[in-house]
C-alpha cells in the first residue's frame, strides 16, 4: 500500500509542535501510518482504544491526551 507516499516526505518541513492520535483498531487506515506520520511531523504519537473515530469513541481520553499536549507547550 502506498498511501500518501507523495507528500508525507514534505512532512518533514512541519515545525509546529505535532500530537498524532491515532484509533488502534482504525479498520481504514492502520496504526503504522500514524506512527509515521508522527516520525515524519518530529511529533509524539499515542494510539487510542477505537476504531477510526477515536474523539467519538473515547473523548475523554481524547480531551486529557489534548489538555497534556497543550499544557507542556511553551
Amino acid at each position: 500500500m502506498h498511501v500518501a507516499d507523495d507528500w508525507f516526505a514534505d512532512l518533514s518541513k512541519v515545525r509546529a509542535p505535532s500530537l498524532i492520535l491515532w484509533g488502534a483498531r482504525d479498520p481504514y487506515a492502520p496504526v503504522r501510518f500514524g506512527e509515521r506520520l508522527a516520525k515524519n511531523v518530529g511529533g509524539t504519537f499515542t494510539p487510542v482504544d477505537s476504531g477510526h473515530w477515536y474523539e467519538l469513541e473515547q473523548p475523554d481520553f481524547v480531551a486529557a491526551q489534548l489538555q497534556a499536549f497543550w499544557a507542556g507547550l511553551r
